[in-house]
């Protein structure tokens, strides 16, 4: 967590970040061509002022992201299991540790979701937003404003290679004619 401080104004209202905490997300690897994970992130304060917040994973890194904020120390947990409505996930989320050291319950507010299919790729991803509550390495907490994720990515080789052939196929035909001195239509011209 960060802290962020400033005006955000949204609707035509105001709203003051004094002692707010910001979140970035940001996570490299290689994926497989049909990758699933789910992730949470909460940050805020306990009562007596200490930060707290967590970031955990599941299906994705092997859990080396999983970690717990508090009080400005930075712990890893063991591994998070994730339990949710996969087709319903504006109900509560819960998710643990395997260690114990997190065990809380989303309340959803709002789900950001999208479905892409592209035929070659697909990607279902859904983004609950909403308070946590529950325990962090030993300490209660309420309301804790996060979020979680369930997505799921997955890239059909072999089709993915035919489109591509065809689309080479459709550019080698086009640069052929343009050689030969030969109009090229607009929509051939294909950048590879």
């Amino acid at each position: 967590a960060i802290d962020a401080t400033g005006e955000l104004t949204a609707g035509g209202r105001t709203f003051r970040l004094d002692r707010a905490f910001g979140l970035t997300d940001y996570t490299h690897g290689l994926l497989a061509r049909d990758t699933a994970w789910r992730w949470a992130a909460a940050f805020g304060a306990l009562p007596d002022g200490r930060p707290v917040g967590l970031n955990l994973v599941e299906g994705f890194n092997g859990g080396v992201e999983n970690v717990v904020f508090l009080g400005g120390e930075v712990r890893g947990v063991g591994a998070a299991k994730f339990t949710w409505e996969r087709e319903k996930p504006e109900a509560p989320w819960r998710v643990a540790t395997t260690d114990g050291e997190v065990d809380l319950t989303l309340k959803v507010e709002g789900v950001r979701r999208e479905d892409t299919d592209l035929k070659v790729a697909i990607s279902r991803y859904a983004q609950p937003i909403g308070a946590w509550t529950g325990t962090i390495g030993g300490e209660r907490v309420e309301g804790l404003l996060g979020v979680a994720e369930d997505e799921r990515v997955a890239v059909a080789q072999h089709e993915l290679a035919a489109v591509l052939g065809e689309v080479q196929d459709v550019g080698a035909a086009a640069h052929a004619r343009a050689v030969r001195g030969a109009e090229v239509a607009e929509d051939e011209v294909i950048a590879l």
